[in-house]
Parts: C-alpha cells; structure tokens; sequence
C-alpha cells in the first residue's frame, strides 16, 4: 500500500476532488470550511515535501510537522480529522487505499487550557474609556462574552437586526454550535 494516485485518468484535479469531497460530507458550512482549510494545507506542504503520491507516511509527517510548529493539540486535531476524512472519501469513492486510516489527531487537554477571568481582570476591561465606534464595538462584544459566555462565532455572526424586546428587557437571537438557525 504505497498511497493513493491523486493523478490518474479516473480521479478528478486536486481542487476538484476537494469540491467533490465537500459536496459529499455530511457536514454544517462551518465544518466543511475547516475540512477545506485542512486539505488544502496538506496538500500544500506535501507539495513542498515530494511530487509522490501520499502515504501513510507524509500523514503522520504531516502531523509532526503541525506538532513542531507550534499548533495546539486541539488545532491538529482539527486539522487530522478534515484530511482523514478527505482520504476516507478518496478511498471509498476511487477504490484507492485510505493512507490516513488509523493516523490520530493531537492530545486534548483533560481540563481547561486557561483560567478563568478574575473580578479585578473584569473590571480592568471594562474600564477604558470609549472615544471611537471601534471602542464601543469593542465593549459591547467583552461585555457580551462575559455576562453570555457566548461563543466568538455566534457574536461574530450577530447583527443589529438579530435584538429583538423581549418585556423590559432586550434579547439577542444567536448561531449556537449546533443549531443553523438564530434563535
């Protein structure tokens, strides 16, 4: 088992295989994004690293190389988890061997990466002074995450037209991980 042939007659061009993939994944737009990002990155550092087909090998090499870069544990896994699926569905669509089959993604941490904000870091954010929009985008979208603990994405993806009155008060309809629509 020396790799799958990513140039014969019967395989699609490299960017038109990943089309193919992402348009055969069963997965949310963001997810498939990610899966994109990850191909395509493997497919350009194992450009930079041989003409070869890919291997079990360049995979684990691969993940090597995002290790001795610097990526976070939970960013190769990222990463693994959208080329092995890309060589899942190579292999299951073209009848090639699955070069990425078994290849794990990084350690998760067990418990969390950071520390919880203090009372006085709360304070020491909200207290500068707004002079600009930016400044008071900015504080909206600090004091959002810490009285909400809404996700970067969901206040990333908000708009003016998603605060709606709710009594007294004013509600936000948000993206939540796994729900595509704002509620």
């Amino acid at each position: 088992m020396n790799g799958i042939i990513i140039h014969s007659d019967k395989i699609p061009g490299k960017i038109d295989l990943i089309h193919r993939f992402l348009d055969d994944a069963d997965v949310g737009q963001h997810t498939g994004r990610g899966y994109k990002l990850a191909v395509r990155r493997f497919m350009a550092w194992h450009e930079s690293q041989s003409a070869a087909t890919p291997t079990r090998q360049d995979v684990i090499a691969y993940k090597k190389t995002l290790l001795e870069e610097g990526y976070t544990q939970q960013t190769v896994s990222t990463y693994m988890t959208g080329v092995r699926r890309f060589f899942t569905f190579v292999s299951a669509t073209y009848w090639m061997p699955n070069v990425a089959s078994g290849v794990k993604g990084g350690k998760r941490a067990r418990n969390h990466v950071r520390d919880a904000l203090s009372r006085d870091d709360i304070r020491r954010l909200l207290s500068f002074a707004c002079e600009t929009i930016s400044d008071y985008r900015d504080k909206a979208i600090i004091t959002l995450k810490i009285k909400t603990g809404l996700r970067d994405i969901s206040i990333i993806n908000a708009n003016i037209g998603d605060l709606r009155k709710q009594g007294d008060d004013t509600a936000l309809n948000f993206l939540s991980k796994n729900n595509p629509t704002k509620s």
